[in-house]
């Protein structure tokens, strides 16, 4: 095994993404008195994820997902005219970076992890949402360094965000990296494409084959495996 660096993900990883989109939309919502139930939350969230998953595949722009998003949830529900998305956005970004809600038990597994390996975070999210919610975050305590997307200019699972991280890290031992994250397609595949091994967190879902090294429940059972 003879692992160095633990490649975190954050969210869904590390952080409650799921209560930290809802609250954050919510606000957003009430700010521009705008419907907020259920049914028009879950419709944000499956668009909001495609355009994610666009992104992954260098289908779209950071910039153009922050605002088209929402263009496209105003199209389809109606809850507010699609000119006011860009503001929208901006609104969005601000509530969610006061949204750090953890998973349960994470500081803990960090705690234990940190007394063997060197932590690091690695994330797809944008820059200003991610400070605000890691910068203060308990977490930090045991992270060497937050690599963000957004700031290195390549996101995962691009090989270019990988040999970034790496390159920073300073250690092309790749049998001494372990990426931990929640995401098929950008976490697993990221590092499986890189030839780094990698650990699924399936958060309690069904999930697949996708060439994980390991797969666990939570992130928390990661200190039961290494």
């Amino acid at each position: 095994m003879g692992y160095k660096y633990i490649l975190c993900d954050a969210d869904e990883t590390l952080l409650d993404f799921s209560a930290a989109e809802k609250q954050a939309f919510k606000e957003s919502c009430a700010a521009f008195d705008a419907v907020f139930d259920d049914d028009i939350y879950e419709i944000y969230h499956q668009i909001n994820d495609s355009h994610w998953k666009q992104l992954e595949l260098g289908l779209t722009t950071r910039e153009k997902l922050k605002v088209e998003r929402f263009e496209q949830l105003f199209i389809e529900t109606g809850i507010l005219p699609k000119e006011l998305a860009k503001d929208f956005s901006t609104t969005y970004l601000s509530n969610i970076s006061h949204q750090g809600q953890l998973l349960p038990n994470v500081v803990e597994a960090l705690e234990v992890l940190s007394k063997t390996y060197d932590i690091y975070i690695i994330t797809n999210g944008t820059a200003e949402a991610q400070h605000g919610r890691l910068d203060d975050s308990p977490v930090m305590s045991y992270v060497k360094e937050l690599f963000i997307s957004e700031e290195i200019g390549a996101a995962k699972p691009s090989r270019d965000f990988f040999n970034h991280v790496i390159e920073s890290i300073g250690d092309r031992d790749l049998s001494s990296y372990l990426v931990v994250g929640d995401s098929p397609s950008s976490d697993i595949k990221g590092a499986v494409d890189f030839g780094i091994d990698s650990c699924f967190v399936t958060n309690g879902k069904e999930y697949k084959d996708h060439g994980q090294t390991y797969t666990i429940k939570s992130f928390s059972d990661i200190t039961s495996i290494i």
